[in-house]
């Protein structure tokens, strides 16, 4: 059943509605299309699988549950910790609990969504959920988004929301919506969405919006707890980054400084990296060849995860 939802001014304009499953996009609670305690079935090439979240949009136990489980972990990412198109038992929290059963991981991914959004929302996490400790899986799809944040940003201290920005603070033009129209459901649907979704985006960086980020930018002096690394991990990511322009060409760049920012800090992290796989790898351990999160790819980096050691002496 497609239930349809009509967003206001702050989203998408009041003369445009947009049909999408009742659980189709999930995100923080400041965004349009959160949706907490949502009960759903998604179609994928293993067949149907369950969606169900819990009272914070998060894919995992209800937190009164979570909060009676002893050495909690958080695991922070995108569709790639979500488990996006998989059953529950396989995502990578699932299979990280298989191989450290001493150890629960809580699933914090969204679909979608970089650093920065995850960042935004670390505070509420540790506080309703009170974690031993948070690993970032990063992956370089991330990187796209916070780069995007920094293009937007007037400012170092302002709220860039660039999952937001690009997916839902925009109104279509007429010929994306006509032409959208008129092949939904075709095999031309996403290449229209593809092509005007790279038009704007052009666009931001060639007018120059917002102002470069600085990598690690009043850090310096921080103190290397874990406890302060929790506090300043918002700061870390709004503040660290390059210039959109050359960060978007050179995504394994980013990737890169943002790893050395979480090192400075002591905050675990798990890096993808893209250009480290063959085409042939990169589908198998990935997205398989209909573009679905491969169940076989997750299994394997949770083992990779699970050999970088005990989640509190990661990094």
């Amino acid at each position: 059943m497609v239930a349809s939802y009509r967003f206001s001014r702050r989203g998408f304009s009041e003369d445009y509605s947009h049909d999408l499953p009742p659980c189709a996009e999930t995100g923080a609670a400041s965004f349009l299309r959160f949706r907490p305690n949502c009960r759903e079935q998604q179609r994928s090439p293993q067949g149907r699988v369950d969606f169900i979240t819990n009272e914070d949009g998060l894919r995992d136990l209800p937190k009164e549950l979570l909060l009676s489980l002893p050495n909690r972990v958080l695991l922070l990412g995108d569709s790639l910790v979500e488990g996006y198109w998989l059953r529950e038992d396989q995502a990578i929290h699932s299979r990280l609990r298989e191989l450290e059963p001493h150890h629960y991981f809580i699933n914090g991914g969204l679909r979608g969504s970089g650093p920065l959004f995850q960042a935004r929302r670390l505070p509420e996490l540790i506080g309703g959920y009170q974690p031993q400790e948070v690993i970032t899986v990063l992956n370089e799809t991330d990187i796209t988004d916070d780069q995007l944040a920094c293009a937007v940003a007037k400012d170092s201290s302002a709220d860039p929301r660039a999952w937001e920005f690009e997916n839902i603070n925009r109104a279509p033009s007429w010929p994306e919506r006509a032409l959208g129209t008129v092949f939904r459901g075709t095999k031309f649907e996403a290449r229209i969405v593809d092509f005007f979704a790279a038009r704007r985006l052009n666009a931001l960086i060639a007018g120059g919006a917002g102002k470069p980020c600085d990598p690690c930018a009043g850090l310096k002096s921080l103190k290397s707890s874990a406890d302060a690394a929790k506090v300043q991990f918002r700061a870390l990511v709004v503040d660290r980054g390059a210039s959109a322009a050359r960060e978007l060409a050179a995504p394994a760049a980013a990737i890169e400084t943002l790893q050395e920012c979480l090192r400075e800090l002591r905050v675990p992290f798990f890096a993808i990296r893209f250009e480290d796989f063959t085409p042939a790898e990169e589908n198998k351990y990935l997205w398989g060849a209909e573009k679905f999160l491969n169940p076989l790819g997750v299994q394997y980096w949770a083992g990779k995860i699970h050999e970088a050691g005990a989640p509190l002496a990661r990094n």
